[in-house]
């Protein structure tokens, strides 16, 4: 589609016939320039290209009868023309389509009539000066709105609020999903898959519909429950990790801030503080130490005279009790036995008191008569004892002393330091956003957790739809509509995807190219990446790094969003006009100058530019000027409270308030 030309009557603040020639004379000067003042009449001038277009269609109602259709409507009636009783409100918009491989010329001609309060529409259009009838106005109507819905219209005007709400929101991603489900067509698959799912389930909804039917209809109803959840949730996780990107970057900001101005001061703190946790733990190990010892062995030191001599004493009575043990076993059958190994005979009570004599103790006292576990634990303590080196134990006393007079040195320190510090608030400050930081932390995990039940519950779901459909086929190979009607809806979405990719692959290319003409640091974004899942934007330096989209300048932004948004139409081939409106309020002199003098004339055969008298000024017009077909300056005057079209681009003076 190309304008040709809009005449206005009585339309807003455009009071009687005023026209503008839209009309491109050379192929290389693509642009329509139309500058103005805020309130001057240019979004007036948008808004009655799109209702003469689409008329009530235009703002969602299907009917010129719906009342706030007519309230729109009414509110744009001239005042001063109603005031008069005037009765001539309309729009005529000329434009040319390619239709069948030929260029056809259309003249819209939406008019209205107020008449005791009550508004009426009506509707011309020519085809090549040919008047059409009413069928033929309908159905030129339909294909209309088919070929450039309203929705494609919006996405073509190029808003500088939009585009700045679209930033300032982090809404890149979403937008990005909607235009190229319009642009691409990709709507109408979507629009298929959602008739073919209703019309599943109005089947199965009827009397003659099986059980295992109905089934199906609930489990798929569930799992579409399930996903808008989990969607949901991704949503809600998505904010919570921005949340916490957002005030991790302030963090990083206060502390980078407290470093410049008091580094040293965080530095010397962290330091005192990590030491004086080391001598903590240092002494406190030392302290366990010095318990044990003075539990268990210091008595025994004191005392290790007696402790060496009950040792001996137990020693002397175990040799007693084995010597008694000796004499006990000690029978006159081994002892002949014995004799009879060294040939003697008849000599038992010799033997045994030579050997009792010879094995008979030098010490026969018996004091403690301890068990075995209690001599052990003697010997234990006195061996534990004879090994310990007091001097050891008075070093630890020692170190534990100088480890306990440092640490409150450092504590001293740390007090006298905290509250004379000058940056108390900031280190409040930071303190209070590392608390929101684990709180939002701990949402997200909630999330997180609740997407991971709602994913397993939602694939049990999956499953068993899988497991009710292989039964459903069973039962019924011959007539199997409704597993046609999945396999058409499955067979869509993958030729979706499928065309997605391809598509964001050629956008990826191409706003990479204009990208790098319009940046103004060179080489700043080497590889830029779309995902065809989320659409999440990632661009890359020239070492494939990945930049951090939300460290960019807004202007960067919006040179980034400009040349996907161009890029999107130029892989999809769509013929539309562009039309530009307060685009460049955000940008600086030189992503300003990249915009006009490459982004403008390479925006399709048609673009129209609504500028204000800040946005472009003279030195920005000679940017421009080579790409222009026609120039407007729209002027709205106080004293008639009506737009002056002038067919020049005049500039305001900023001394005298003159245009020039």
């Amino acid at each position: 589609m190309q304008l040709k030309s809009i005449t206005l009557e009585n339309f807003g603040a455009y009071r009687k016939k005023n026209t503008i020639d839209f009309s491109i004379n050379n192929p290389k000067k693509n642009i329509i320039l139309i500058g103005g003042q805020n309130g001057a009449g240019k979004t007036t001038l948008l808004n009655a290209i799109k209702i003469t277009l689409f008329g009530s269609y235009a703002y969602g109602y299907k009917t010129d009868k719906s009342k706030p259709y007519i309230e729109i409507i009414t509110n744009y009636l001239n005042s001063q023309a109603v005031k008069n009783s005037e009765n001539q409100f309309s729009i005529q918009l000329n434009f040319s389509e390619v239709e069948d491989y030929k260029k056809a010329d259309f003249t819209f001609i939406r008019s209205w009539k107020l008449k005791n309060n009550n508004l009426t529409e009506s509707l011309i259009i020519k085809k090549d000066s040919l008047l059409l009838n009413e069928a033929e106005k309908e159905l030129y109507q339909s294909k209309l709105r088919e070929n450039m819905p309203p929705e494609l219209f919006d996405l073509c005007l190029f808003d500088g609020e939009e585009i700045s709400r679209i930033i300032n929101d982090d809404l890149l991603a979403t937008y990005l999903q909607n235009l190229s489900k319009v642009v691409f067509n990709l709507s109408l698959f979507e629009n298929l898959e959602t008739d073919l799912h209703t019309f599943s389930n109005r089947k199965i909804n009827s009397n003659q519909s099986s059980k295992i039917d109905k089934e199906i209809a609930e489990l798929k109803n569930s799992i579409d429950e399930y996903l808008a959840i989990k969607e949901d949730l991704l949503t809600d996780i998505k904010s919570k990790e921005e949340s916490v990107s957002q005030l991790s970057n302030d963090l990083y900001s206060i502390e980078k801030d407290f470093e410049t101005h008091g580094g040293l001061y965080k530095e010397q703190r962290d330091e005192l503080l990590i030491k004086l946790n080391s001598i903590e733990n240092k002494r406190k190990d030392i302290s366990n130490e010095l318990k044990e010892y003075i539990a268990t062995v210091l008595p025994f030191y004191i005392n290790q005279e007696l402790l060496s001599e009950t040792t001996k004493q137990l020693e002397d009575e175990n040799t007693q009790k084995i010597f008694k043990e000796f004499s006990k076993n000690l029978s006159n059958e081994k002892l002949i036995r014995i004799q009879a190994d060294l040939g003697l005979e008849h000599q038992e009570d010799q033997l045994r008191n030579s050997l009792l004599a010879h094995m008979k103790p030098e010490k026969q006292l018996i004091l403690h008569d301890a068990s075995n576990d209690q001599k052990n634990k003697v010997f234990q303590m006195n061996s534990l004892v004879s090994n310990s080196h007091s001097d050891y134990y008075t070093n630890l006393i020692e170190e534990n002393q100088s480890l306990l007079e440092e640490a409150q040195l450092i504590r001293k320190k740390l007090k006298v330091h905290d509250e004379t510090n000058e940056f108390t608030n900031m280190v409040k400050q930071m303190e209070n956003l590392k608390s929101a930081i684990e709180n939002e932390k701990n949402l997200l995990e909630d999330l997180q957790l609740s997407l991971t039940e709602h994913s397993k519950q939602l694939t049990d779901l999956e499953a068993k739809l899988e497991e009710k459909q292989k039964e459903r086929y069973k039962q019924n190979k011959q007539n199997n509509a409704f597993n046609l009607i999945d396999d058409l809806i499955k067979t869509s979405k993958q030729f979706r995807e499928v065309q997605i990719q391809k598509k964001l692959q050629e956008v990826e290319s191409e706003a990479l190219r204009m990208l790098n003409q319009l940046m103004r640091k060179q080489n700043y974004i080497s590889h830029l990446s779309i995902s065809h899942k989320d659409y999440e934007i990632v661009v890359f330096n020239e070492n494939m790094e990945k930049h951090n989209i939300n460290n960019l300048s807004a202007g960067e932004k919006e040179i980034i969003l400009l040349s996907i948004i161009w890029a999107v139409f130029k892989a999809s081939g769509r013929r539309v006009p562009f039309i530009y409106d307060t685009l460049l309020g955000r940008l600086d002199k030189k992503h300003k100058a990249a915009v006009l003098s490459e982004l403008l004339p390479s925006s399709g055969e048609q673009t129209l530019v609504l500028s204000t008298d800040t946005e472009i000024d003279d030195q920005h017009y000679s940017l421009i000027e080579p790409y222009l077909s026609q120039a407007y300056t729209l002027d709205f005057d106080n004293k008639t409270q009506s737009v002056a079209i002038y067919n020049e681009y005049l500039f305001l003076d900023e001394e005298d308030g003159v245009r020039t």
